[in-house]
């Protein structure tokens, strides 16, 4: 049985979200230990943290020793932390790219384009209400985020502490203040503006009628186009984990008021009536998230900031991981 096309693109975009939702059984534990790299805040200078322990410093400031400080001040349940989180960002995209394919055909059509646009300009609606629900999982991924770096242990059951801990009060009285971020909603709708007119760019410039026979085309094009990308989206992706980290409604007096609020964790298998929540590790912490320091006000301060205390590799950490995700995405149009 034929399907109409928006149906075989909604059946295919299905199959791998299921896909990225299993997946995450093998890849959590490498995607939560590059947020905790790239949040790793680590000055130059080293005394500026005073609570930064040696280890901690060292340990930190690279990819695969922040996987292994993880395992060790957190064992297995800490490389699986922001799972539940990560699991529903996946089915939040999917409901907005099903939303933006049903929505797409409402658009009229355009007859004045060149005859071999006209194809093309089916995706431009498509590809505008993709980006405007772009917007739509940042607060999901803030979430996400803190899920991740967050010493405590959190228990899908048992929500209403894990929204304590994760949110200010302005933001659980207010869940719109998360869009209010400075620069986070900004930073994902740069990140999704240029992911997407490159893909549709490959498409214009480089139709599948004029490219050559699969495994015949220097594999200097991908290669060109993934480093491009890669020097545009890690600093964005860099600056919407800092980002994220920074509460709404938050000052440094209420900052003492919230931490007062939250109980202080215990070391235990089991949960107690007097501490309901549970730390890996109370002695130690896997990263400084800089918490403490000045708030980011915007996304350039936030660029302006971790380049003068922390240096342009902070910009720039997990870059590799980032080419590895977009190559196979670009190298499908010609190997």
């Amino acid at each position: 049985m034929h399907l109409p096309f928006e149906d075989e693109i909604l059946l295919a975009y299905s199959k791998e979200a299921l896909l990225r939702i299993l997946r995450l059984g093998m890849t959590m534990p490498f995607l939560g230990a590059l947020v905790r790299f790239r949040a790793n805040y680590t000055p130059r200078r080293v005394d500026d943290l005073e609570a930064a322990s040696d280890s901690t410093v060292v340990e930190a400031t690279s990819y695969f020793g922040t996987l292994k400080r993880v395992y060790t001040v957190q064992g297995w349940a800490g490389l699986y932390q922001g799972i539940v989180p990560s699991i529903a960002e996946v089915v939040l995209d999917f409901i907005m790219f099903f939303l933006s394919i049903r929505l797409a055909p409402l658009m009229p059509s355009v007859q004045i384009l060149p005859f071999h646009l006209r194809n093309l300009w089916g995706l431009i609606p498509f590809l505008l209400l993709y980006l405007l629900f772009a917007a739509v999982p940042v607060a999901l991924h803030v979430v996400r985020v803190r899920a991740i770096v967050t010493r405590y242990r959190l228990r899908t059951l048992n929500l209403g502490t894990a929204l304590r801990v994760l949110l200010s009060s302005a933001e659980r009285r207010n869940p719109l203040r998360l869009y209010q971020l400075p620069g986070v909603v900004f930073a994902t709708l740069l990140s999704s503006i240029i992911l997407t007119t490159t893909s549709l760019g490959c498409l214009i410039f480089f139709p599948a009628s004029t490219r050559p026979a699969p495994g015949q085309t220097p594999i200097v094009y991908p290669l060109g186009i993934v480093a491009v990308l890669t020097v545009l989206l890690t600093p964005l992706e860099v600056m919407r984990v800092r980002l994220s980290l920074q509460r709404a409604g938050e000052t440094p007096a209420t900052q003492q008021r919230e931490t007062a609020a939250v109980p202080e964790p215990v070391e235990s298998k089991s949960e107690t009536e007097e501490s309901p929540l549970l730390a890996h590790n109370v002695e130690q912490e896997v990263i400084q998230a800089g918490t403490e320091q000045p708030p980011y006000t915007s996304l350039r301060d936030c660029a302006r900031k971790i380049l003068e205390e922390e240096g342009g590799g902070a910009l720039y950490r997990g870059w590799w991981i980032t080419a590895l995700i977009l190559f196979p995405m670009f190298s499908s149009l010609w190997i």
